[in-house]
């Protein structure tokens, strides 16, 4: 296998993991600050 197939590889399934620990981790830093004044406009 190439180094490169391999590195798409573990990409891909890291990905996910990815998105979901900086999600979790925006959550925690918006509860710790609170809800009133935060960055992200909805």
């Amino acid at each position: 296998m190439e180094p490169l197939a391999i590195l798409k590889i573990v990409f891909f399934l890291m990905w996910p993991l990815l998105i979901m620990g900086f999600i979790v981790l925006i959550k925690k830093y918006r509860k710790n600050k609170g809800s009133g004044n935060s960055l992200w406009h909805h």
